[in-house]
């Protein structure tokens, strides 16, 4: 049996960062095990024996139970009791708010905004680590095509083990096909970019209350609201999003938020955004039109300049 914690992690994810870094803040000892969502791996029986829906991340404690959700970060602040100068959920007050932050933010599709961009790429002109990759979209897209044909044979092929587990694999296979225009029609992915704005005034507006005690949604102490709201500006700024949604005087507040909190030691060592710096630039439609103003600007003043030329000789 291990001496510490094991955690199951697909590493772009939010979700997966949230679990690495709230272990981080609480010095609580850990393992990783690295599951690859794009070459269907959490999808395997010996993975949904753990998570019978195949969610990711997974924590296997000490005693070698698996947890999942809100009940594996729970734990983790309980392994790391009286380590660390964070306090995950709150006791009282503080604490029915912690968890009235969090609900508003998991009510933000995270997903549909980051493997939606795939296909939607001219609503952002910048890409950052590991989103500055070409291939990172081509397996988004595979991965958001194909998710319910997937699950769907996961759920044939657990079926004989467990009808309860293939039966959920089969709703989400569902629900994954309902939600599909979020991904791929322009108007149901201008609905998710929406959403974000609508989540984020009210955070604003919260950080920016006279009345508020500390300098986080938990107070004097980081709280898992304090790393979730953390990691979606996080998120934000590695699509390049950041100047619509909090930077540039947006929204002022947000943005002094996440400098703090991104300049915590385990954010920075878990989203390693100090040390992944590679960038990719995107063209949109209208910069082709700009350029193509400019050509033909350019090319009118050598055309102008030729007459001219030619006149000058004339005489």
């Amino acid at each position: 049996m291990s001496d510490c914690v094991k955690v199951l992690v697909f590493p772009p994810s939010l979700s997966s960062m949230r679990v690495m870094i709230a272990l981080e803040e609480v010095r609580c000892p850990y393992t990783v095990e690295t599951v690859d969502m794009f070459q269907w791996e959490h999808l395997r029986p010996e993975h949904l024996r753990l998570s019978p829906l195949g969610s990711v991340p997974v924590m296997v404690t000490v005693q070698g139970e698996p947890l999942v959700g809100e009940k594996m970060l729970q734990a983790v602040q309980e392994m790391g009791e009286g380590r660390g100068m964070v306090k995950l959920f709150p006791d009282g007050e503080l604490g029915s708010n912690v968890l009235r932050f969090l609900r508003k933010l998991e009510d933000l599709n995270v997903g549909v905004l980051t493997y939606g961009l795939a296909f939607h790429l001219e609503q952002t002109t910048l890409l950052r680590f590991p989103f500055n990759k070409e291939e990172f979209f081509e397996q988004s897209s595979n991965y958001i095509l194909t998710r319910s044909e997937k699950l769907m044979d996961a759920a044939e092929m657990i079926r004989g083990e467990s009808l309860e587990i293939s039966e959920g694999l089969k709703k989400l296979a569902e629900e994954n096909q309902e939600n599909l225009p979020n991904y791929l029609e322009a108007e149901g992915y201008d609905t998710v970019l929406k959403s974000f704005h609508k989540v984020l005034d009210f955070f604003e507006d919260e950080l920016g209350r006279d009345d508020r005690i500390g300098r986080w949604l938990g107070g004097a102490l980081v709280s898992i609201a304090d790393i979730t709201l953390g990691l979606h500006l996080h998120r934000l700024w590695q699509l390049g999003l950041e100047a619509e949604y909090y930077e540039e005087g947006v929204r002022p507040h947000l943005a002094v938020f996440y400098q703090s909190i991104r300049a915590r030691q385990a954010f920075v060592k878990i989203t390693g955004w100090r040390e992944q710096v590679g960038e990719r630039r995107v063209r949109r439609p209208e910069d082709d039109l700009v350029q193509n103003a400019r050509w033909g600007l350019g090319a009118a003043a050598v055309l102008g300049g030729l007459y001219l030329a030619k006149k000058l000789l004339k005489k």
